[in-house]
């Protein structure tokens, strides 16, 4: 599963370490710009086996339960830590 999350800037930070740290997964953080609210954020995007991914909607649920996560399927993923 794809997932990209834009939360609190606190949050985004939160979630980053639980990703990395819990989950032994890499995120990328990327630069964005609300379109409704025109205010600097940042999104997070990591890919993760599809067993994995109950477990990351509960931790940012619970990290920001304000937090806006689109989750998709990936077709393919290459890289390390995955084999699909």
């Amino acid at each position: 599963r794809m997932f990209n999350i834009s939360a609190s800037v606190g949050a985004i930070k939160e979630i980053k370490e639980k990703i990395t740290k819990d989950f032994r997964r890499g995120v990328s953080v990327l630069n964005a710009r609300g379109g409704y609210t025109d205010k600097e954020k940042s999104v997070l995007i990591t890919a993760v086996k599809i067993q994995e991914a109950a477990f990351i909607t509960a931790a940012v649920k619970e990290t920001d339960p304000k937090a806006f996560s689109v989750i998709t399927g990936a077709d393919e993923i290459i890289g390390e830590g995955f084999r699909y």
